[in-house]
């Protein structure tokens, strides 16, 4: 093994450059693939005969075409395209071998970034970490699918800048520029690097042992190029971007400077008053924030505040808390605050009259708690009920540990069982728990206890709804048919607005649901980073549904990014690598759990391909955490186990390369374990009857558009609600000569969206070729109170009234199209013979 690996030191390219080759050799024979017309096949912008001069590039996004639908800006993937079309003319071939050397290089710089960190082993993990990342399945989306450039670029330049910031020190202050003009060019490929700019810094700080200066330069340096370049200055969450830069700049400052910032801490002066005053302040910004965004997560800032309040105040800041959570609870709405103030108001109480401190103050506050809880929650019963065992609670949990133990998750139980979320046993299992912690006054810990395990109560309770900024729609109104489906946005926005079909988020949720759906899809990306065998071009409604507290693997998942962490705390100094490679992965994959921005399809492979460069180290680094020395016969089945891995990732990337040959190889595979994805389906469907305009002969014709109207069947059965698959199967209906078939599905289309114009066209058209002369008129009417500059319209309305003898109503309606299209011949020959019968 030693030797093999000595190998490779030696020759590293050149391995490399073998490896890939062997790897994707088979994917340069694959042609164009679903989506990749986003940027090729006369690309208006980047095709060789393009009327756009070069910097329109730079100022068109990325998609756009003649119906108004654009979104993005990712400029240099455009412009590799420009500069292949110019230079080799446009074919598949050129593309995928563009490609799959871009994938090349991603992979030797990052062998040559992590020998770069210079750490113990770092050689060996180098190799086993680039060897893993070359070869793991999960990456044949990025490299197969041309649309897919954008990604490769994005992490290469980003690996690029990454590699030269190692090199940055007093003497070479250029070496900064040269990284954020590399990172900016990343994110002008795709903003999915943006992590980096956070994860770059700590490495330089952590294992380069730079200067803190170094690092609030690089650091600083870096956050803004990704504020600005990423669009950051457009975005709604601008605030909340600036936060967490603030919080991450500190956290790291106090981490690299614990003993002295304990130290000088403790060596700070200030008056009590002052202190309180600030600390209130804090707080105060803290809650109103929360309140107006609406981003509850964020309470979390509050929870340090509290504790260190309360180390100083004590019983006044239980007072304080009381009201605050009392006063939210009855002018906003919110019904875990007034759960928690009753929970504090009565634990404070039992304590003070068990200590015989009972004062009016207490006894006050917890009356009014009771108060306003009862007359802000309508349900009388159920209150009283909680307040009693909250009670019951306090009295015993001193002296009998086990009866509240007990106690408590019967309270959980029931909140499951009556489809609630268990906040108030949350909260006393949280009591239980300290009560092994802190064995003197434990009930003295109750409030940051209280506090701290609210913030989770609040997060997942049903009772506070996130309202998104995206405007809901469950109706699928996206421009039809036998193309890929893309939704109308106005600005240059990353993404696309979506629909319910590509992710139920965008429909009413909580902040459970989406809190516990993220976790859930958190889990997807980690099995299928080390499971990959079950790979899907599409996942969506309802591949993946809405999760909520009940669902067992978002806890799962949640358990297991907690060990991950503290993994990575823990083997911080002996394997940093591992360390880096764990937060690079979760940094990276955060940004698609659907807690930042909704994702078309829940969750897309191509979108763990950054987030899988810090897998890979982590794998790197753990195999030689565990197995420092390689060498010896004690090993031999761990190397062999090794090898056998490395070949059945190596194997399977293969057989996923040959799917990509064309849309309908790929989709046809895939639909046999995504048979509940509407997308999936309808995207199938559509795939199918592009072949069937291509077919050479009728039976292979036949045959594809049978099988298209079978998987727009299976769509609708899906999501009945799916309106572009109605008009679809409408439209094959009427290829097949269905007409009556092909009406009921657009009556169904007419009802999910009454002012489509386009279906209302085709209700018309469909009734004149039936003969239905009432039904007709009636979606003619309805056309024409939307549109009047359709003259089609007019001119079936009126000759089918005209060969009817309805001499009047065939007269209101050519004089109503003449009156907006003067000139219209047919029309004007109809009003001749109405008036002319005989001809003079």
């Amino acid at each position: 093994m030693h030797n093999k690996l000595q190998i490779i030191r030696n020759n590293p390219i050149l391995f490399f450059g073998i490896l890939i080759i062997v790897t994707y050799v088979n994917t340069l024979g694959n042609g164009y693939n679903f989506d990749d017309h986003l940027v090729t096949i006369n690309h208006h912008l980047t095709s060789a005969n393009t009327k756009n001069g070069f910097l329109d590039i730079f100022t068109k996004p990325y998609y756009s075409d003649k119906m108004g639908y654009n979104y993005g800006y990712r400029p240099i993937a455009l412009l590799s395209f420009y500069i292949e079309n110019h230079l080799f003319g446009e074919n598949p071939f050129t593309s995928h071998l563009i490609n799959v050397l871009l994938f090349g290089f991603t992979v030797i710089t990052l062998y040559k970034f992590i020998l770069s960190l210079k750490i113990q082993g770092g050689e060996n993990i180098a190799i086993f970490a680039s060897i893993f990342f070359a070869i793991h399945p999960i990456h044949t989306e990025v490299v197969n699918s041309i649309k897919n450039r954008d990604e490769l670029l994005a992490l290469l330049l980003g690996l690029l800048s990454l590699k030269v910031l190692l090199k940055y020190e007093d003497k070479k202050p250029q070496i900064l520029i040269y990284s954020c003009i590399l990172f900016g060019l990343g994110l002008l490929s795709k903003k999915s690097i943006i992590p980096l700019a956070y994860i770059a810094p700590a490495i330089l700080i952590f294992i380069k042992g730079v200067h803190y200066k170094h690092f609030l330069v690089s650091a600083v340096s870096l956050i803004t190029t990704a504020y600005i370049v990423g669009g950051g200055l457009n975005s709604t969450n601008a605030l909340s971007f600036i936060l967490v830069s603030i919080f991450y700049l500190l956290i790291i400052l106090v981490v690299n400077k614990w003993k002295y910032t304990i130290k000088w801490i403790s060596e700070i002066h200030i008056s009590k008053r002052v202190k309180l005053l600030v600390i209130i302040a804090l707080q105060f910004l803290v809650y109103i924030y929360v309140l107006w965004s609406k981003q509850f997560e964020l309470m979390l800032l509050s929870v340090p505040l509290n504790f260190y309040l309360y180390k100083i105040y004590h019983d006044k800041l239980l007072y304080l808390l009381i009201l605050q959570t009392t006063i939210v609870d009855c002018f906003i709405g919110y019904q875990d605050f007034g759960l928690i103030s009753i929970f504090i108001a009565i634990g404070l109480f039992v304590r003070n009259y068990n200590n015989k401190k009972l004062d009016s103050i207490t006894i006050i506050l917890t009356l009014l708690a009771i108060c306003l809880f009862n007359y802000n929650n309508f349900l009388p019963i159920l209150n009283t009920a909680t307040i009693m065992v909250t009670v019951l609670f306090f009295f015993v949990v001193e002296r009998k540990i086990i009866f509240s133990f007990i106690v408590t998750i019967g309270t959980i139980a029931g909140a499951i069982y009556f489809k609630d979320t268990p906040t108030l046993g949350l909260l006393m299992l949280s009591v239980i728990i300290l009560k092994y912690v802190y064995q003197k006054q434990f009930l003295g810990l109750l409030i940051p206890v209280a506090v701290s395990v609210s913030v989770l109560a609040i997060i997942i309770h049903p009772s506070i709804e996130r309202k998104l900024s995206i405007e809901i729609n469950k109706n699928e109104q996206v421009k039809p048919t036998f193309s890929s489906i893309e939704d109308k946005s106005k600005n240059m926005e990353e993404g696309r607005s979506l629909s319910y079909i590509e992710n139920p988020l965008i429909g009413d949720h909580t902040s459970e649901e989406l809190t516990f759906t993220g976790l859930s899809v958190l889990g997807t990306y980690l099995y299928l980073n080390v499971f990959p065998y079950e790979l899907s071009f599409y996942y969506g409604f309802s591949k993946v549904n809405v999760c909520n507290v009940k669902d067992a693997k978002a806890w799962l998942s949640l358990i297991i990014h907690i060990i991950l962490v503290i993994i990575a705390i823990w083997k911080f100094k002996k394997h940093p690598l591992v360390t880096i490679g764990i937060f690079w992965y979760i940094a990276s994959i955060l940004l698609f759990s659907n807690w930042v921005e909704l994702v078309a399809g829940v969750i897309g492979e191509r979108l763990s391909y950054t987030a899988s460069v810090g897998f890979s180290i982590f794998v790197g680094g753990l195999l030689f955490w565990l197995i420092p020395d390689f060498s010896g016969k004690i090993y031999r089945l761990i190397r062999v186990s090794i090898a056998v891995v490395f070949i059945l990732l190596f194997v399977r990337t293969i057989q996923r390369n040959t799917l990509w040959a064309s849309p309908v190889k790929l989709m046809s595979q895939d639909i046999e374990h995504l048979s509940n994805s509407a997308q999936a389906n309808n995207m199938l469907a559509i795939a199918l009857m592009s072949e069937a305009q291509k077919a050479t002969s009728l039976s292979e014709k036949e045959k594809h558009i049978e099988n298209a109207l079978s998987h727009f069947k299976k769509t609708i059965s899906i999501y009945p609600k799916f309106f572009n698959a109605h008009i679809d199967i409408a439209k094959v209906y009427i290829l097949q000569g269905r007409l009556n078939e092909a009406k009921k599905h657009l009556v169904i289309a007419h009802n999910i969206d009454p002012k489509s114009t386009l279906v209302l066209e085709e209700l018309v058209k469909i009734n004149f070729d039936t003969n239905n002369l009432y039904a007709l008129i009636n979606y003619a009417d309805q056309y024409l109170k939307l549109d009047q500059k359709n003259q089609l319209v007019y001119e079936l309305v009126t000759h089918k009234l005209f060969i009817n003898s309805n001499k009047n109503l065939a007269l209101k309606y050519a004089n109503l199209g003449l009156a907006q299209f003067p000139q219209n011949q047919n029309l004007l020959y109809i009003i001749k013979n109405l008036s002319y019968p005989n001809g003079n």
